[in-house]
């Protein structure tokens, strides 16, 4: 690591923007890289980014010179660049900024309310769960809180629930608890693999 980050440093000499794309996190935790403490610590900038749709989001995981508390949103779009020796267009991606107001703010989760709601969806997929069996699911599945002490726990859990309704995201009615929203998942992949996400540093 301590050979790329050299590398990169280097090609900088002239101006150059270097970007470096790492897989995110298995937990989607969604914040730095993990991998050897170097590369985090080179870094000026780290930028989250995860697929709402055709909308993508980019969220500052750390930024040495500015504000990291902004939501950035575009959409991947083609522009005509002009035509090759046959006629045929000759079309080039490109990022479209969104303005603010054309995209719903993104609601941030801490961890314990996005292991919450991935929980809920694994059990209803988009259904109502019933109180009981979300809570006994997010205190034995250990993925809300890694706690040995139970009440540890089961105070996590309290939390994260009490979060998620004061954000408007759950409603709990009639025993059961549900999105309010269409979206069963925080974020949709950014890929159609395994990766919950893609993380430019």
């Amino acid at each position: 690591m301590g050979l790329v980050v050299a590398a990169a440093r280097a090609l900088t000499k002239w101006g150059a923007a270097v970007v470096l794309v790492h897989h995110d996190t298995k937990d989607g935790a969604q914040g730095l890289p993990r991998g050897h403490s170097i590369l985090n610590g080179a870094l000026d900038m780290s930028l989250h980014l995860t697929r709402d749709g055709n909308v993508v989001r980019g969220r500052p995981a750390k930024n040495r010179n500015g504000s990291a508390d902004v939501d950035l949103a575009f959409t991947i779009a083609t522009r005509v660049l002009g035509e090759d020796e046959d006629g045929d267009e000759i079309r080039a991606a490109f990022a479209r900024d969104l303005e603010p107001g054309d995209v719903e703010p993104r609601t941030r989760f801490t961890k314990g309310e996005a292991a919450v709601l991935d929980t809920l969806h694994e059990l209803g997929e988009g259904q109502p769960v019933p109180e009981a069996d979300l809570r006994a699911a997010c205190i034995d599945g250990r993925r809300v809180s890694q706690s040995d002490v139970a009440d540890n726990r089961r105070r996590s859990v309290e939390n994260a629930l009490k979060g998620l309704i004061a954000k408007g995201v759950l409603i709990f009615a009639g025993g059961l608890y549900q999105r309010t929203d269409s979206r069963d998942r925080i974020t949709e992949k950014f890929a159609d693999d395994e990766e919950d996400g893609a993380c430019l540093v």
